[in-house]
């Protein structure tokens, strides 16, 4: 399997947020450098919603929430891992019945690597039910309600922040990278 991050999306340079945006997740300057944005490349909002894990896709959907309450309609764009996406799904449900423009970019790793991480950190390497072998997230997120896109190439990657970023309800684009094992010291 041909990883986005090992080829065409190292190199790439996707559209930036509107202007305004929030740019929420756990890993922005990693997820940023991930899709060539930086946050001037328009005047984004940055909500860092932490390293809990699964807390980032219900912070976005609050975000956007609030941004429709309060009238501002700014967009968000989300980063949030596939192994932290598992703990909090359903709340693509939410963000597909309320219309909301949150455009959730999904590095999928196929594995708990930030569990990986604490285990290696913990000295008990091993640890069983880290993998995630066969998730189909574009499936998931349809079935929510949600656009969805798996993204490998450069122009895939190009067009669907395009096509999210364009899109007034949730988008979840998928971008294959390659597993590792992030040292958390």
């Amino acid at each position: 399997m041909r990883h986005a991050a090992d080829g065409a999306l190292a190199h790439q340079r996707a559209p930036g947020p509107p202007a305004g945006a929030y740019v929420a997740g756990a890993y922005i300057p990693e997820g940023l450098r991930l899709l060539h944005l930086t946050d001037d490349s328009a005047e984004a909002g940055r909500a860092p919603v932490g390293d809990i894990l699964g807390w980032n896709l219900p912070a976005a959907v609050g975000l956007a929430l609030a941004e429709r309450d309060s009238g501002r309609n700014r967009q968000v764009l989300a980063i949030i891992g596939d192994g932290s996406l598992q703990f909090s799904i359903q709340g693509l449900w939410t963000a597909a019945q309320h219309k909301l423009p949150v455009v959730f970019v999904v590095p999928r790793n196929g594995e708990y690597a930030i569990l990986k991480s604490f285990a290696v950190l913990e000295e008990t390497p091993g640890v069983p039910g880290l993998e995630l072998p066969g998730l189909d997230i574009v499936a998931l997120a349809t079935g929510y309600g949600c656009a969805a896109v798996e993204a490998t190439t450069e122009g895939e990657v190009r067009q669907a922040c395009k096509d999210a970023l364009a899109r007034s309800g949730p988008t979840v684009v998928v971008v294959p990278v390659a597993p590792t094992v992030p040292s958390l010291l």
